[in-house]
């Protein structure tokens, strides 16, 4: 014997019955798009507004950021030597983020953040800003390697890459 769940099915009801949810239905669904149509566009650009910024601090920022993060870390395993392209873009960015990474100091996450994609969020954020730190000392080490004298003579002299950079024409801004 097969047990089977009682269902009042819609086609045993009768007609009137039927008819009367058919119509509360109706009645419901009407007013639930009146209410819609009766919100100010306003209202409704906010809300779109507010879930896109949500999506883009939760969602996208914490993306970007441990992309970043994995970039430096992969870059900083390499090791490679740097030839002049390089050297002048990873200076450019060195000459703008080491003044802004030298006044961080100690990053903690703060105690009230309840939410875990907010904790994500900062959890990157951190990981980026320590992970930046690492790749800056990192790029430190690198100008001092270049800045060694290559080789040893009387008639010439070894120009640092420093000196070098320095020296370059500060008139036009480089684009990167």
């Amino acid at each position: 014997m097969i047990a089977t769940p009682i269902i009042l099915s819609t086609i045993l009801l009768p007609d009137v019955k039927r008819q009367a949810l058919r119509n509360k239905t109706i009645l419901a669904v009407i007013r639930e798009a009146q209410d819609i149509y009766k919100l100010p566009s306003q209202e409704i650009q906010k809300a779109a507004i507010t879930h896109l910024v949500k999506h883009h601090f939760f969602q996208v920022l914490p993306k970007t950021f441990d992309s970043m993060v994995e970039k430096f870390n992969t870059e900083m395993l390499e090791n490679e030597p740097f030839d002049a392209e390089s050297y002048r873009k990873s200076r450019i960015l060195y000459d703008a983020a080491k003044p802004l990474f030298d006044e961080i100091g100690e990053i903690e996450i703060p105690n009230t953040i309840l939410k875990d994609e907010e904790s994500r969020l900062y959890k990157s954020l951190i990981d980026f800003l320590y992970t930046t730190k690492d790749y800056l000392e990192y790029l430190d080490k690198k100008f001092v390697e270049l800045d060694k004298p290559k080789f040893k003579s009387n008639l010439f002299a070894h120009i640092p890459e420093s000196t070098l950079w320095n020296a370059r024409n500060k008139n036009r801004p480089y684009i990167l």
